[in-house]
């Protein structure tokens, strides 16, 4: 029967997949981005790869200097005192001959004009700062290009402040600018495809990367319109636990059909199972014992704990002159020390298959696939193993 609270959420979440806001967001992901396609997010080596390209005068993208030249007026232009690093010097120099380089002496981005100045920038999108890393950079670099003049630059989404006041604040809203100015407005020395690649990072530095962005806005607009429809959704988003209890039902039904396991009651949203090799050696539980349908003394049953999937193997309510002696025969064949034997329930084996590290939009069908090859066959191993151990005390005790 539905309920009037689940008919209440029904026409909530009708209202916003109805709402014009709505649908524009879903539309403005629909479209293909390259960027989207990479999954290159808040990932600041990608970041700084792409953005290292772009102000690189030598790489075939048709900018020549001009990105270059445009970048350091924005994140320069302002500075108090004028020098070589000035607005007019800056359009009237030939920059051309800057290298620029990736990662060196570990600073996410170096331009070098060779005998004249040196920029550092540092790329900071997701992460923070670590301890003294600005001023450790700053030595550094004036150590390696000794007598050079110097700007450094500190790149965030928000210009956030570096702890070094040698260093300048630029937000990521200036690099978009740039992105659109050259990506929408276009240039006649630039192709088609190079216009389509930076129209298209504009548009994933508005979407993933810009606290302040219309797409920001837009989402506050629909949460606050719409709050609990919203929670609703998040409420029952697939966490990574919920993607190995499906991988490991599709695991099982295959050991189903392949006929090494015969499913039992369900038991943390997975059915217990008992090793089909092991049915003539597994005593029955106690009569007045409800553990299982198959009424069976030993299965296997899945724990999900510590962000962990762990398969274990146990030994349920039988009775206990039948199960002491088990027990001590498998402590005495693992040289391992179980647990109070006068439990109820021992967890005789606890097999560890898999961490919960599953990033959702990282992985495609083929990763899964081999995520359950790899489940089907850990999980035969440990069957084996302990149906071999399982098998060997019981038949000592005949």
């Amino acid at each position: 029967m539905i309920t009037h609270e689940a008919i209440l959420q029904e026409s909530k979440l009708s209202a916003l997949l109805d709402d014009p806001d709505f649908q524009r967001l879903v539309n403005s992901g629909n479209r293909f981005n390259v960027f989207e396609a990479l999954g290159v997010r808040r990932q600041e080596l990608r970041h700084s790869d792409f953005l290292s390209y772009l102000l690189d005068p030598s790489r075939p993208h048709g900018l020549g200097d001009e990105f270059l030249r445009d970048f350091l007026i924005s994140a320069l232009e302002e500075q108090l005192n004028p020098d070589i690093f000035s607005g007019i010097n800056i359009r009237l120099e030939n920059l051309n001959e800057a290298r620029v380089y990736r990662e060196k002496y570990f600073i996410d981005i170096v331009i070098e004009l060779p005998g004249k100045w040196v920029v550092l920038i540092e790329n900071k999108i997701g992460a923070g700062e670590r301890k003294n890393q600005l001023d450790d950079y700053k030595k550094v670099a004036r150590e390696k290009f000794s007598g050079l003049p110097m700007r450094m630059i500190f790149l965030t989404p928000d210009a956030r402040e570096p702890s070094d006041d040698d260093w300048l604040s630029l937000s990521y809203r200036d690099v978009y600018k740039l992105i659109r100015k050259w990506g929408t407005e276009g240039n006649r020395n630039l192709s088609d495809k190079v216009t389509e690649v930076l129209s298209d990072y504009g548009d994933y530095l508005e979407s993933h990367v810009l606290d302040d962005s219309y797409i920001a806005e837009l989402c506050k607009k629909i949460y606050k319109k719409h709050r609990e429809a919203v929670d609703t959704l998040v409420d029952h988003i697939p966490s990574p636990k919920d993607y190995y209890i499906d991988i490991v039902q599709r695991v099982l039904q295959r050991l189903v059909e392949d006929e090494v396991i015969i499913w039992d009651d369900s038991y943390n949203r997975l059915p217990r199972f008992i090793h089909k090799k092991l049915l003539p050696y597994i005593p029955d539980i106690e009569e007045s014992a409800n553990w299982t349908s198959s009424r069976k003394g030993a299965l296997y049953e899945w724990e999900f704990s510590n962000d962990v999937v762990r398969l274990d193997f146990v030994i349920g309510p039988i009775n206990r002159d039948v199960k002491t002696p088990i027990v001590a025969g498998l402590n005495k064949l693992n040289k391992s020390r179980y647990l109070n034997r006068a439990n109820k329930y021992l967890h005789i084996t606890k097999d560890p298959l898999a961490e919960f590290d599953i990033d959702i939009d990282d992985y495609d069908i083929d990763a899964i696939k081999e995520i359950e090859e790899r489940f089907y066959l850990e999980i035969t191993r440990v069957l084996d193993k302990n149906a071999i151990d399982f098998m060997k005390v019981v038949n000592a005790l005949k």
